[in-house]
């Protein structure tokens, strides 16, 4: 998978339960040179997930690599 350009990227989907809430998370990890790495962690109540993919998206296009 890429991430904007980055060939080295992958995406785990995962859905989990802590304190009685069911949880829906993505977990986006790219690699943007020898020595540096980032990931995006996006998370939210499972029931929530279809809805808020508006503001996952939102989070991807707004991250932006240091200079």
């Amino acid at each position: 998978m890429t991430f904007r350009g980055h060939h080295n990227a992958a995406a785990w989907e995962f859905t989990y339960s802590e304190g009685g809430a069911a949880l829906h998370a993505l977990d986006l990890g790219f690699v943007v040179s020898k020595d540096r790495a980032y990931a995006l962690y996006f998370q939210t109540h499972a029931d929530r997930w279809d809805s808020s993919q508006n503001l996952r998206e939102r989070l991807q296009r707004s991250f932006s690599l240091p200079s």
